[in-house]
Parts: structure tokens; sequence; C-alpha cells
């Protein structure tokens, strides 16, 4: 599910810079760009609240056999990479959930700002 946030962010990104150039032929208005920043946003929380619960669940589970060598690997670079950083990791499922769902709504309520 997080790789649905980067999604999500680079296709605000794309939206920011459609409604960047309407912006001066008067297609789109401030708060348009406004909006979409917000969208842009929505969507790296979404990827950062995915990543942060994935790796705090991996951290607190990973001697465990059931999970994958591929999401154990990851953990154990994560470790070697920044283990203080990965020690204060809480997972926020609801908060990630939340922000799948918000996240979409927000976005299409920028890109019908921008179509219609």
């Amino acid at each position: 599910m997080r790789w649905f946030g980067v999604g999500l962010f680079l296709a605000g990104v794309l939206a920011i810079g459609a409604a960047l150039a309407g912006l001066p032929l008067g297609i789109t208005r401030v708060g348009d760009v406004l909006v979409c920043l917000f969208a842009t946003g929505l969507g790296l929380g979404t990827f950062g609240s995915h990543n942060d619960t994935a790796l705090a669940l991996l951290r607190d589970n990973r001697w465990h056999e059931a999970i994958p060598r591929a999401l154990g690997r990851e953990i154990d670079g994560e470790v070697l990479f920044n283990r203080l950083d990965l020690s204060e990791l809480e997972a926020i499922p609801k908060t990630a959930w939340f922000l799948t769902v918000a996240a979409p709504l927000v976005f299409a309520w920028a890109v019908s700002r921008l179509v219609l």
C-alpha cells in the first residue's frame, strides 16, 4: 500500500503543474493550485504513514519465520542504515488507512476543480 501514496504524490505534482500552467491564462485560480498542493501532501503522507507502519511492524516481528525473505532483508538494511530512527517508529495503521481513503478523495476534488 505504501507505493499507492507515491503514485498519488506524482499525480499531484502533475496536477500542480497543470494548475500553475493555467494560472496566467486565467483557466485556473490560486485556490485550484492550493487544493492540488493539499492533495499532493496527502499523497506523500499516505506513503510515509504506510512506510513507517510497515517498518515498525517488521522491526517488531522480524525474527518470526513467517516474514518473507525480501522483507527481512529490507528491515535488516534499515537497521544497518539508521538504527536510531528505526527504533523511534510507531505503527499507525488507522492513520495510514484513513490517509489511503482521504488522499484519493481530495485528489479527485483537485482534478475536478481543474477539469470542470
